[in-house]
């Protein structure tokens, strides 16, 4: 059967009422997503209450003009003006004119995505704000054309729009263990916070800020931190914050305070309906229950406390006339609509409730909007502010009189407390006076009542003059409003500017100008620095910085204030150094030290004559490649330079002597499980021109005990060997060959042995302790070249732990040897091949700039240099090595670095084996890349890949080795 169509006012009444109930649901349940069509494209809010997206999310905006998704928070966001669903997109814009579109849980930055009617706009495809481990190259733009990828984690590229449409910019960031930590998140109690840009923040066990695992600008007796509205804070432990702005903390205050719940404009009311705003002045209001009166709380936030709050329901019942009675009328029904009645025992009740305290009441009278009670002794008192105050009969015959508002100072005209008995005539003014009548009841005589003008509030601001150093005391300028005191003192002077009509007063202050400290002055010995801006810098008694009095930035245990070359430096009590930036303190150094200048580290065909020092005094250079020279400070601390040969860098090639390393057992015992190299092969390879030697030995041997002092015994095997070097004019690379591992004891496998660098084993600053006294140890020994830091360091449990262990050695070693080259290898066992997988980011900061990369390469199928099949079966070819060379040494091209390949070797069990090592090492020399072959040493027997003789008859690689002499 079919149904009578609706007609169209049926249909458009329909519409009218489903708008509403949105409406409500949206008000009242805005977690709730409405069962809707989709919005159209270009909807807006405003004028919509509520967009529905493609995947029916209800979008809205909150009272605080923040964007929700479903009623809760849809990522950060802050002063939104409109909401904007366009080409199945959403977007906001702010009340500053920017815009952002919401892709893949974030907001990004864009432009009006309509801005071009003929155009077709950028937006940003999937891999928009999807973690990735390298550069994404798919899923860039869902429309627009993209531009190159930049960035090597996160990375940034735009989605140009075409024929005048908008870009928009696009980002993928480096994975994470961690999601983004919520808004309010501290530590403690969370052991990490992960903010927006997934960097990770934790507190160091002596309550420093990390990021990263990294020290984040300058802190001390950190209490807390906090992660708020996409910003980190800390507290130290005497309540102060400081906020991390732009790479350095600022001071601030509690971004998070405590907030009390207080009642909106909508509690006391009287309504024909349940409220909806106005619930709340500030707090979170609850829903509202009842159906009239209504009530609900404002609950307050971060431990602020609550208020309830309360509506009555509108009476239908008619206001009383103006001299109604109780008794002979049942109720009266006053101005506001509440219900005043008498109960059985007498006493006055509004809405039901005991109005006040009464007692032995006779009569309610309402009359001229007042409710007045008459006992049953004659007395009469009237209801007023909630209380009953003594009165008279309102309606007998007598004078007026001022009620309490006679007398009282305020700044707008009186409405209430006009008279105390009497009705009052209009109230005006005159500028001085604000004055009524309060005329007579039933032929009395009339009272004339007034109230003075209270003039408006000024606060005191302190003038020009404050804070600006002259040499008298200041005589004008000293406020901006208010009254200024004498000024007193003598330089500094003070003054206050005294608020009129109850406003507040305000310090103020000038320094006296002063002569402007010498350039090296120091506090202590003196008492304080006058810099080029009159500012005067002291020491305070807890060891702080004051610049004119004021706490400069944070600082603490600060021994020592400079004024070097119009800069100021302090120096804290562990030696470290911060100079005073843009209002910040930057991690610095000694400016007075001698600090080495561009020329250092760069290699030279002749000695360097300038860019010598960028600090000190140059001393002569010495040498004759490398050439040598001192930049001496003028506080005595001098840094050791200096320069490479050209010549020597380009064809430097030489041979691995093992031994030192070997064994099973660590420490072990010389001669039973592991053998220094002798003369005897000190001499062979002489002969042969192979006079570069590096010699791997193990940590564990060297320090048996972490942090602890070298050991004698393995110091004088390695001086016997490096004299032995010298005697024969060699030079010699020190190997630490552990693998970015520590352990004692019985290894099956050393590769994999102990525990990494970086763990709570084996801590960085361990690894920094053994280089330190190494480099102490055999800096001045002649036929040293310089310190390979650990060999092939590999699983490391982190992409960033080994360039965070790499950094602390190179520092370690420059502290007190600025000359020797460092090596440093690449994770991921150093491979050539892999080097773009593993190191394409490594950046290690050396003082001295005499630092070499190094790689290792084999030529079988997995580049481990074990050889476990034959040349067929491992997949070699004539130029294998020449290609896995390639990545590391377009690396070191495109970066602009020295390199050095550290081991490289073949079995000698097919002489196709020879061409490769023979075309390898050409390859390395024309890249200008110099290496040392593995290997020679005492122990070798039948290793296949050995380049010791055998039965004095040279091995075979030895026919290609002696082509490449060391110089």
């Amino acid at each position: 059967m079919r149904t009578s169509q609706m007609s169209a006012k049926n249909k458009l009444n329909l519409t009218i009422i489903m708008g509403v109930m949105t409406a409500i649901l949206a008000v009242f349940n805005p977690g709730a997503a409405i069962s809707s069509s989709v919005s159209t494209s270009g909807t807006t809010i405003p004028p919509a209450v509520q967009i529905i997206d493609s995947q029916n999310n209800a979008w809205t905006l909150s009272a605080s003009n923040a964007v929700l998704i479903n009623g809760s928070l849809a990522g950060y966001s802050s002063s939104v003006v409109m909401l904007l669903y366009y080409n199945g997109v959403m977007y906001q814009e702010n009340s500053a004119g920017g815009w952002w579109s919401w892709a893949a849980g974030n907001w990004t930055a864009c432009n009006d995505p309509r801005s071009s009617a003929s155009g077709q706009s950028g937006v940003c495809g999937s891999a928009n704000g999807v973690a990735a481990n390298s550069a994404p190259t798919a899923n860039l733009c869902s429309s627009g054309t993209p531009t190159a990828i930049s960035g090597s984690g996160p990375w940034g590229w735009d989605c140009n729009g075409t024929a005048g449409g908008s870009d928009a910019f696009c980002s993928a960031p480096l994975p994470q263990n961690s999601s983004v930590s919520l808004s309010g998140t501290t530590i403690p109690p969370a052991s990490q916070i992960v903010d927006i840009q997934n960097n990770r923040w934790a507190l160091s066990s002596t309550n420093t800020v990390l990021e990263n695992g990294k020290p984040a600008g300058y802190t001390n007796n950190v209490a807390l931190v906090l992660y708020y509205n996409g910003v980190i804070y800390q507290k130290n432990s005497a309540g102060g914050w400081w906020s991390w702005t732009n790479g350095a903390w600022l001071g601030c205050s509690n971004p998070n305070p405590s907030v009390s719940g207080v009642c909106g404009s909508a509690n006391g009311s009287s309504l024909s309906s349940v409220p909806t705003v106005n619930l709340c002045s500030s707090g979170v209001p609850t829903a509202v229950s009842g159906s009239g009166p209504w009530s609900w709380s404002c609950n307050g936030t971060n431990g602020g406390g609550n208020a309830s709050c309360l509506a009555s329901l509108v009476q239908n019942a008619v206001v009383s006339a103006s001299g109604t009675t109780i008794p002979s009328a049942p109720q009266i029904v006053d101005s506001q609509y509440n219900k005043w009645t008498i109960s059985l025992a007498n006493a006055v009740l509004e809405n039901g409730s005991p109005a006040g305290f009464s007692s032995s009441v006779a009569l309610i009278l309402y009359y001229n909007g007042v409710i007045y009670q008459k006992n049953s002794a004659g007395s009469w008192w009237s209801w007023t502010n909630g209380s009953w105050g003594v009165s008279s009969d309102p309606r007998t015959s007598g004078p007026g009189v001022c009620g309490t508002a006679n007398g009282v100072a305020v700044s707008s005209a009186p409405t209430s407390n006009l008279c105390a008995t009497g009705s009052s005539s209009a109230v005006s003014g005159n500028g001085t006076l604000w004055y009524w009548t309060c005329n007579s009841i039933n032929g009395g005589t009339s009272t004339s009542c007034s109230a003075p003008v209270q003039p408006a509030a000024v606060n005191g601001v302190c003038g020009a003059s404050n804070g600006v150093a002259i040499i008298s005391a200041p005589t004008t300028n000293l406020c901006s409003s208010g009254v200024p005191t004498s000024v007193s003192g003598s330089g500094p002077w003070s003054w206050s500017c005294d608020g009129t009509s109850g406003g507040s007063d305000v310090s103020c202050s000038a320094p006296l100008k002063q002569s402007v400290s010498a350039s090296g002055t120091t506090v202590p010995s003196a008492s304080q620095i006058v810099d080029s801006q009159s500012n005067i810098w002291t020491l305070s008694s807890i060891s702080s910085v004051l610049m004119n009095g004021n706490p400069a930035g944070y600082s603490s245990n600060v021994s020592l204030i400079l004024y070097y070359n119009s800069v100021i430096y302090q120096k804290n009590s562990s030696g470290g150094w911060w100079s005073w930036t843009n209002g910040a303190w930057l991690i610095s150094s000694d400016p007075r030290s001698g600090i080495c200048g561009a020329a250092n580290g760069v290699a030279v065909s002749s000695a360097p004559t300038a860019n010598l020092c960028n600090g000190g005094t140059t001393s002569a250079v010495s040498g004759s490649g490398p050439w040598t020279w001192n930049c001496t400070g003028s506080n005595g601390i001098t840094a050791q330079c200096s320069a490479p040969s050209t010549a020597v860098l380009n064809n430097l090639f030489g041979v691995n002597l093992a031994g030192a390393e070997f064994g099973q057992n660590f420490p072990g015992t010389e001669g039973l499980d592991y053998a220094y190299p002798t003369s005897t092969e000190l001499d062979y390879y002489k002969n042969k021109g192979l006079t570069l030697i590096r010699i791997p030995f193990a940590w564990e041997r060297m320090q048996p005990t972490l942090n602890g002092p070298l050991s004698s015994t393995e110091v004088g095997f390695m001086t016997n060997f490096l004299n032995a070097a010298d005697a024969r004019g060699m030079s010699v690379i020190l190997d630490v060959h552990n693998y970015g591992r520590y352990g004692i004891g019985s290894f099956s496998d050393f590769t994999s042995h102990g525990n990494i660098i970086g763990s709570i084993q084996v801590p960085v600053s361990a690894f920094a302790n053994l280089w330190s006294q190494l480099a102490s140890q055999f800096k001045g020994h002649p036929s040293l070249m310089g310190y390979d830091i650990m060999n092939e360091p590999h699983d490391m449990g982190g992409a960033g732990i080994w360039p965070i262990a790499a950094q602390a050695a190179v520092n370690a070693i420059r502290t007190v040897d600025a000359s020797h080259t460092i090596f440093v290898e690449g994770d991921g066992w150093a491979g050539a091949w892999s080097w773009m997988t593993y190191n394409a980011n490594l950046n290690i900061n050396d003082s001295s700039g005499n630092l070499v990369y190094e790689a290792h390469q084999y030529f079988d199928s997995d580049s481990s240099g074990t050889y476990t099949s034959s040349y067929t079966s491992e997949g070699a070819y004539p130029t294998v090595g020449v290609d896995r060379l390639q990545p590391f040494a377009s690396w070191l091209t495109q970066h602009n670095k020295k390199g050095w390949v550290g081991e490289y070797g073949v079995p000698n069990n097919d002489s196709r084996w020879l061409t490769v090592l023979n075309n390898f090492i050409g390859a390395l020399k024309s890249n200008g890349i110099w290496g040392t072959y593995w290997a020679g040493g005492p122990w070798w027997g039948s290793y296949p890949l050995s380049c010791e003789p055998s039965s004095g008859q040279d091995a075979v690689q030895m026919g290609v080795l002696k082509n490449y002499p060391s110089s």
